[in-house]
């Protein structure tokens, strides 16, 4: 990838921790709304580890009139233990 999806400039900062703070939607929605580039990273119950990172702050969807995603081209959907490969669409 010949760009950076977050800027060099901006500091990582661990919002939530579902060990910490809960696995409660909700309250991940709040601390992650509009805040800016977001990575996150997952640990199923059957110990798979995946994520997502976007160069765009989530928006409240209240806002938007209930609609359920926004389009972003500077986006990635990754798997750390699936070795497939998805074409994106």
């Amino acid at each position: 990838m010949k760009e950076n999806l977050v800027p060099q400039s901006k500091k990582a900062v661990l919002k939530m921790r579902g060990s910490r703070d809960g696995f409660n939607f909700d309250e991940f929605r709040k601390r992650c709304i509009e805040k800016g580039p977001i990575l996150i990273v997952m640990k199923s119950d059957y110990n798979e580890i995946f994520g997502c990172i976007t160069s765009a702050s989530w928006p409240d969807l209240n806002e938007k009139g209930g609609e359920n995603y926004i389009r972003n081209k500077r986006s990635i959907v990754f798997s750390v233990t699936q070795k497939s490969k998805h074409i994106p669409y």
